[in-house]
């Protein structure tokens, strides 16, 4: 529990939106709000993903209702209750959408998982949440369920999404969602009655979903979000964010590839089907992504930092190798980009200003923009800090980036920034709704329709994390403005304490670093220790380019990193970037250089990306222990 507030701590209201006070007095929920949506866009494409030809396919809302109204009755035929919990462990894909509408319509609670979890980790979710059906996407997925039929006892059925060779068990039964669906669309109008009872008793404040937290580290806690939870979020904090195109009469389509197991992903799906009538594509996968993006040409893009982390080193790494004047193009065209954007912030916008940037979008801001598919509209960020530069830089060349913070326990979103205003360096302002304030350590509460019910089964943990006066304390430290716009500034237990008493919140510094070209990713370490010193991974394509400079030939960087003209040059080029941006102790006194990033697969990032600074700090003890100890 963090220190209680200051008796008058900086404070933010927002008035709750219309559309928040009608949830309650009418008490709105995703499965009827789909209802309507689908009978008012019912000829619109709802959802598509690559077909079997290797172009993207499409169904309707009409055809999407179909699914998800045969797919509920076949739950209710086979004994789901209102409230039970069913899992759905797999990749985006529409039968994803299909389940997670279909479970609701029946009642129940959906419990997602992400894929990239192991059979242990996935044992414990289902055991601790109690799940009766586990819906699966594929063989690899399934034989992680197969494998704990006999260690959860409350499962009765499986359902594939992809045909398995399955296994038979006198208790589990196992069948693919086409054959679910098939076997509900007989049963559609045998339960239609009960189903409508269901919504009846539907509450906004009923738990719809509990969403386990990656977590760095213990085992995850099960946060229970209710509808009014995710339907308030996706209107102030999505809703909004699209509302431009949606009033100009545009079309919304979204490319989705952060895990719908995350919440910010989920949050957004609800907003663009809910209240947009959009359309949302699947990518393949991560690595297939810029390939989608211009299959797909979307309007509305959802990240976490990282992606455009990697689009901005691939866009540095390509100017690097052009030409002394095509770089100087490329200056002169970010610059106007920069000037253009204020001039649009301050409204005052004048015709030299629309000439030079329609010249710079010509010559080099369309091949960035391409990159996205042409056609975006918005993009988002959240789940980590975006470094302010890369905020700068999208803004620059056309493509304002929204940044916003939040939780899950806060379904996620607090705050955000919106397209036309957005304050570098600030993770935006609080949504309508919800309260904020600043403790007097400086640790960000929040209070609101957004705030979960409670971590399921472990009230000892709800009541450390929310308040009596239902405040949740969220770990974060931060500061508000005087017009309300948040500022992140580190993590309670992430904080480096020194061997010296100062204090380093690694964040900062590390987003700082990681706008030197030559580094993808920087981890901070230090605690107990007379100075800071970092892990650091290469951007090996812009390390590429600088190593044939320096006369370094073949095709592997990596063989070069214990080279004194390397470790000189990324000595000079941190220095350089920290240069009156970071405090004397915070810059990193030693460095060390990996020969590869950080992955889910070796437990080192949770699914959403984030860094385990404890795995990462046991994994290169050797490294540190060497930067500390080694003259």
């Amino acid at each position: 529990m963090s220190a209680t507030p200051e008796e008058k701590p900086k404070f933010v209201r927002r008035p709750p939106t219309e559309i928040e006070v009608w949830y309650q007095k009418s008490s709105k929920v995703i499965p009827r709000l789909f209802r309507d949506a689908a009978k008012r866009y019912k000829n619109r494409d709802a959802l598509g993903a690559k077909g079997a030809g290797g172009a993207y396919e499409y169904f309707s809302y009409e055809e999407l209702d179909r699914r998800v109204q045969a797919l509920a009755a076949f739950l209710v035929e086979n004994g789901v209750q209102r409230q039970d919990h069913l899992a759905i462990l797999a990749e985006n894909r529409p039968e994803w959408v299909v389940t997670d509408l279909a479970t609701m319509t029946a009642g129940a609670a959906v419990v997602p998982i992400y894929p990239t979890l192991t059979a242990i980790q996935v044992k414990y979710i289902l055991t601790h949440c109690d799940a009766k059906v586990v819906f699966c996407s594929n063989q690899e997925q399934y034989d992680k369920v197969q494998s704990l039929f006999d260690q959860v006892p409350t499962m009765t059925i499986v359902v594939a999404y992809d045909g398995v060779k399955a296994t038979e068990h006198a208790r589990i039964k196992t069948l693919t969602i086409a054959e679910a669906i098939e076997a509900g669309k007989t049963k559609v109008a045998e339960h239609r009655v009960e189903i409508e009872k269901r919504l009846e008793a539907m509450d906004c404040n009923d738990v719809c979903s509990i969403i386990y937290t990656s977590g760095t580290t213990g085992n995850p806690k099960g946060v229970m979000l209710t509808h009014l939870n995710f339907l308030s979020n996706a209107n102030d904090g999505i809703h909004s964010q699209i509302a431009d195109l949606i009033r100009e009469g545009k079309s919304v389509r979204e490319l989705s590839f952060l895990p719908l197991a995350h919440c910010f992903e989920r949050v957004t799906y609800y907003a663009i089907i809910l209240f947009a009538g959009g359309t949302i594509a699947y990518a393949e996968s991560i690595d297939t992504l810029i390939s989608n993006l211009q299959e797909v040409k979307p309007t509305t893009v959802v990240s976490v930092p990282r992606v455009y982390e990697k689009v901005y080193a691939r866009v540095m790494g390509e100017v690097a190798k052009k030409s002394p004047f095509a770089k100087k193009v490329f200056e002169w065209a970010v610059q106007v980009g920069r000037d253009f954007y204020d001039a649009k912030k301050a409204k005052s916008v004048g015709f030299m200003h629309k000439l030079k940037n329609a010249i710079a979008t010509k010559l080099v801001f369309q091949n960035i923009q391409d990159k996205f598919g042409g056609n975006v509209q918005s993009l988002l960020s959240g789940g980590a800090p975006l470094g302010r530069h890369l905020a700068e830089f999208f803004c620059a060349v056309g493509m304002p980036v929204s940044e916003g913070y939040g939780l899950t326990e806060t379904s996620p979103i607090i705050t955000t920034n919106r397209p036309t205003r957005i304050e570098f360096g600030t993770v935006g302002q609080v949504l309508r709704g919800v309260d904020v304030k600043i403790a007097e350590d400086g640790e960000i509460f929040a209070r609101g329709p957004n705030i979960m019910k409670g971590y399921y089964k472990e009230p000892e943990a709800t009541a450390a994390t929310i308040d009596a006066d239902g405040w949740l304390h969220t770990g974060d430290l931060g500061t508000l403005d005087d017009q309300g716009f948040l500022r992140i500034t580190g993590r309670k237990k992430e904080i480096i304490v020194m061997s010296n008493g100062k204090n380093v919140a690694p964040d900062p510094v590390e987003r700082v670093l990681m706008q030197c070209p030559l580094v993808e990713r920087a981890i901070i370490v230090g605690d107990n220790k007379p100075f800071v010193c970092a892990l650091i991974v290469p951007n090996f394509d812009s390390l590429k380019v600088r190593e044939q400079q320096l006369g370094m030939e073949g095709d592997d960087p990596k063989k070069w990193l214990a080279e004194p003209k390397i470790l000189e040059l990324y000595e000079k080029e941190l220095h350089a970037v920290g240069d009156g941006k970071l405090a004397k102790f915070e810059v990193p006194k030693k460095f060390s250089l990996l020969s590869r990033d950080f992955t889910i697969e070796d437990n080192e990032l949770t699914p959403t990306l984030k860094v385990k600074r404890r795995i990462v700090s046991q994994r290169y003890a050797a490294k540190i222990d060497k930067m500390y100890f080694e003259k």
